[in-house]
């Protein structure tokens, strides 16, 4: 809105309604890497949240009180520059959305490293994510603030365009790809994870998506123990791989069925366990998993 404006009162209009509230987008975008990169729980530290959201809050109020300054120059190929004032808080600021965006990245560029080995829905997902953030936030680092500080140059308005569109492209191949259609745990996860049965949710590949409490205090593995991994491989003992196979067939053609299985705890004790096996589908009916 700003570089698209006739004049430059519309110009400084919109930057002065919109700018303070991107102090928010650094916090907002570091949060959502913590739950995304499986963090969540760092999230539970009332001293992250105050770090977080503090500044942010600040630096929002200094904004509108005006201590944060800005001014709106003509360029004959932006449209208009803003440029702000070389004031400690205003450095300040900027740095401080630097830092945070770095450690944003950082999150995000690990877990899609740390992601390689798992199944290929959270391999592309990952990756996606990690492009699509980065890319955008790297070049509005370098033009937005690196030149401008060190080579003492005007600022490249490039951030909001470059984050946008890579945003669209990101929503438009999770769509694409169906990365986000095996989501148990969004729809009922109280239901399921205070359930007094066992419940096991694993996809076309044997590997873990989900299990819920009363599973964990069966066999002594903590969720985070049992995600991502090959369900047969970690639960099951090497004559009975054999007929789970035969099981993972059954529920990709759609058949539901009971059946007796002797499970090896995290200890090494064998239990045996009344299995109900039941396919499970995603939106257009096809099985994604049981």
């Amino acid at each position: 809105m700003v570089h698209l404006s006739a004049d430059k009162e519309s110009a400084y209009f919109w930057y002065f309604l919109f700018s303070p509230v991107l102090n928010l987008i650094a916090p907002l975008a570091m949060h959502f890497s913590l739950v995304f990169t499986r963090h969540k729980d760092w999230l539970k530290s009332r001293a992250l949240l105050f770090s977080l959201y503090f500044p942010a809050i600040i630096f929002v109020f200094l904004s509108y009180a005006g201590v944060i300054n800005f001014s709106v120059h003509p360029s004959p190929f932006w449209g208009w520059l803003i440029i702000g004032n070389d004031s400690i808080v205003d450095l300040i600021n900027a740095w401080w959305i630097v830092i945070l965006s770095i450690v944003t990245l950082s999150l995000l560029v690990h877990h899609a490293f740390k992601t390689r080995n798992e199944n290929k829905n959270s391999r592309k997902q990952a990756k996606l994510v990690a492009i699509g953030i980065s890319i955008p936030t790297i070049i509005g680092i370098i033009t937005e603030f690196i030149f401008p500080f060190l080579l003492k140059t005007e600022p490249i308005p490039l951030l909001s365009t470059t984050l946008s569109a890579f945003s669209v492209c990101v929503l438009i191949a999770l769509r694409k790809y169906e990365l986000l259609s095996f989501s148990p745990r969004h729809a009922w996860t109280n239901i399921m994870k205070n359930m007094k049965e066992g419940l096991l949710i694993v996809n076309n590949e044997d590997e873990i998506e989900f299990a819920n409490d009363h599973f964990c205090r069966m066999t002594g593995y903590t969720e985070k123990e049992l995600l991502h991994k090959k369900a047969a491989n970690l639960l099951l003992d090497e004559n009975e791989r054999a007929r789970i196979d035969e099981k993972i067939w059954d529920r990709k053609h759609q058949v539901s069925e009971k059946y007796e299985i002797a499970i090896r705890k995290k200890n090494g004790d064998l239990i045996w366990c009344m299995i109900s096996g039941t396919p499970f589908f995603d939106r257009q009916g096809n099985v994604i998993g049981s």
